[in-house]
């Protein structure tokens, strides 16, 4: 199989560029940011091309990893050259703003595919991973081809709007947290404060730092860019405002009963119990390093 990576010089580019070479598949790769698709191309031993047309032409499968706001107008010129019977396949966080777009594109001789991969560039292989097909055109054919591109990973399906409404959870919640947490550190003094730290604030500025090492605009897209994130973050920020009132109140009873009703809440989930323990388990392989 010869396969296009749009948008390599990106760090899930990148990724699906080493993904596939590992395979010793054909891949070809293309970005306007010329510097980095050079580098990537270099790392993995794949084709650089010199253009979008070139990159795909030949292409059994291309995937798209560009920017939400991109996507449409790349898979639309990417169809204009893709052979018939190619697999496109765009991967992007959310869904609802551009399948309109994409259920409208009249190739049909292509097989169209909206995943979103639940992993990030850092993951060493797709074992334990779970991609996401948000149908098209045909469910189960959509459904088939994701699970014999990526035999690996676990392959699930959704509905745009169930998708995002998740997403607006799953990443922009908890991202915005993260970023919450850093913009409130001191900004001088970290040394100091991870001397005196324990397990939960490591594993918290673990968590921040790792995010904060990703791409702004895609940081900034997470929040922007959902349908349903801002309800969310409004909820969250209100949440903040209430607790914050009753510690100015110094109202203890109040807060601890607000606290025991976050506990009953949380122990719907299946994991709770077995929170604590994963945490000391996942420090104890941290400090190993």
């Amino acid at each position: 199989m010869k396969v296009a990576v749009i948008g390599a010089a990106g760090r899930m580019g990148r990724w699906f560029t080493h993904y596939f070479t590992e395979k010793k598949m054909e891949t070809t790769i293309y970005d306007i940011d010329t510097k980095h698709a050079e580098e990537t191309a270099a790392a993995y031993n794949a084709h650089l091309a010199k253009d979008l047309n070139s990159a795909v032409a030949d292409a059994d499968l291309v995937i798209v990893s560009v920017p939400i706001s991109a996507t449409s107008g790349i898979v639309s010129q990417v169809l204009e050259t893709a052979k018939r019977g190619a697999i496109v396949a765009e991967i992007t966080s959310f869904k609802q703003s551009i399948l309109p777009s994409l259920k409208q594109e009249k190739r049909r001789d292509v097989k169209l595919l909206s995943i979103h991969p639940m992993f990030g560039h850092g993951a060493k292989s797709l074992s334990g991973h779970r991609i996401v097909v948000v149908p098209l055109r045909d469910v189960e054919e959509e459904t088939d081809v994701t699970r014999r591109l990526f035999p690996e990973a676990e392959v699930i399906l959704a509905s745009a709007e169930a998708h995002d409404s998740a997403m607006a959870t799953v990443l922009s919640l908890t991202h915005f947290t993260n970023l919450a947490f850093a913009a409130a550190l001191p900004e001088s003094g970290i040394e100091k404060i991870r001397q005196l730290s324990g397990t939960s604030f490591n594993m918290q500025m673990t968590l921040a730092e790792s995010i904060l090492q990703d791409d702004p605009e895609f940081l900034a897209a997470l929040q922007i860019d959902g349908k349903y994130t801002p309800v969310l973050i409004g909820r969250m920020v209100q949440a903040a405002e209430e607790l914050l009132v009753l510690i100015k109140g110094k109202n203890k009873d109040e807060l601890a009963s607000k606290i025991r009703s976050l506990q009953k809440k949380m122990k719907k989930d299946p994991q709770f119990e077995k929170a604590y323990k994963k945490m000391y388990d996942i420090m104890g392989i941290l400090l190993e390093r």
